[in-house]
């Protein structure tokens, strides 16, 4: 079984890095794959408001010294997904920059102001929902540029009244903005505490989907303030990280070299069984005894921690996007078993909606305490960045949910 798991993981460092030359020496090949691992995360670590001064300075000088003494490095690929978004944001005068498929800064700013138009919570990120109606409605006003010249001359929002015009049109016959009808549905009845709100044989996608639905149609977001529904915080909450898990490992796909989209994800998923023993046990054991059998299982693998942490970082983007929850949960373990607690949040998610494990809000209570802690304790956020109020609101919708009899609503 040994000898299985490090044949197929030996594939997965190819994610890393690409291969070197055949004369280059032991050394000289180590030395190139921890510059490559160490670039690429660099390049993708998401930037903060607070962020100090130094660090700047700190990664200008980096990036000069590299100018100096590193070789010219290939053009990175292009995300089309994000491109069309940046494109669709510059039209509807949300300014995002140069369309380069790089969901940066000005980027995050002009989604924030795009979902401020429509009354959503200025997050940075995009929902399914909401990203769906941004490109679709792009899509249609170029397909038919003489209609949307009369909607945009009646509207006193301009080029930004498409936007609202095609939420409200009723009956409208274009598939990719009513696909969720999440902008003209009354919001679901609220979920007495203690009862889970998954529907049997429903992916993840789609609860995503009908959450996205519930907070538009409620108005936003839930807040930490006043939280009526803890399953619906939760549920916002944990598609809010999905959706970034999934940018975060695009962009990291993007600059592997030497495999296509779709052989990343075969890799992908053959990881899921090797990691399913530890996927099970989430449901079964402590947190602790979980953690411990995966680092004995990293070890095992062959592979340098900064590979491995990549290999999953890029898988849990798979993951979640295909709905194989086996390689999304997995892939989350072995990040939170290698030294990052904020990914043990995930499995907190998934424990307390019943989501891909046996429902257990206590248990789940286990997983989110490292995370949060570690965010209470300054750890720099790897979901939704922009939302200093996020801690406070998960710690009381989870307390809710998992122990209701002690929480005052």
């Amino acid at each position: 079984m040994i000898r299985y798991l490090t044949c197929v993981l030996v594939v997965f460092s190819f994610l890393a890095a690409p291969q070197p030359a055949p004369a280059q020496s032991g050394k000289q090949i180590e030395r190139l794959l921890k510059r490559k691992v160490e670039r690429v995360i660099r390049k993708t670590i998401k930037k903060q408001v607070r962020r100090k001064p130094v660090r700047k300075q700190e990664q200008s000088s980096q990036r000069v010294v590299r100018k100096q003494t590193a070789t010219p490095a290939a053009p990175k690929p292009v995300n089309p997904q994000n491109r069309r978004i940046q494109t669709a944001l510059n039209y509807f005068g949300f300014d995002a920059g140069v369309a380069d498929g790089v969901l940066g800064p000005r980027s995050r700013a002009a989604i924030s102001g795009y979902q401020g138009f429509l009354g959503l919570a200025a997050t940075g990120t995009l929902t399914d929902v909401g990203r769906e109606h941004l490109v679709s409605a792009y899509d249609r006003a170029v397909a038919d540029p003489t209609a949307a010249a009369h909607v945009i001359a009646s509207s006193p929002h301009g080029v930004k009244g498409l936007l609202v015009a095609y939420r409200d049109e009723p009956g409208t016959a274009v598939p990719e903005t009513r696909q969720v009808d999440a902008y003209q549905t009354n919001a679901p009845a609220t979920v007495p505490v203690g009862q889970a709100p998954v529907q049997t044989g429903e992916t993840l996608t789609q609860y995503c989907r009908e959450v996205d639905a519930a907070s538009v149609a409620g108005g936003g977001y839930v807040s930490v303030d006043d939280i009526d529904d803890p399953w619906r915080a939760l549920g916002e909450q944990f598609c809010l990280a999905r959706d970034d898990a999934i940018f975060a490992g695009d962009d990291l796909k993007a600059s592997v070299q030497g495999l296509s989209e779709d052989e990343i994800d075969a890799h992908c998923r053959s990881f899921g069984p090797l990691l399913a023993p530890y996927v099970a046990a989430v449901s079964l054991e402590p947190r602790e005894e979980v953690v411990d059998q995966v680092r004995d299982y990293a070890v095992t693998t062959g592979m340098p921690p900064d590979q491995l942490v990549l290999t999953s970082q890029i898988c849990l983007s798979v993951g979640y996007r295909v709905d194989d929850l086996e390689v999304a949960i997995g892939s989350a373990l072995v990040l939170a078993a290698m030294g990052d607690p904020l990914y043990s949040e995930l499995l907190g998610h998934h424990l307390i909606l019943g989501i891909g494990a046996e429902q257990n809000g206590p248990r789940a209570l286990g997983w989110y305490d490292p995370a949060l802690l570690a965010l209470d304790a300054g750890a720099e956020p790897v979901f939704d960045p922009f939302n200093p109020d996020r801690v406070a609101l998960i710690r009381k919708a989870s307390a809710m949910v998992a122990t209701p009899q002690v929480v005052t609503r």
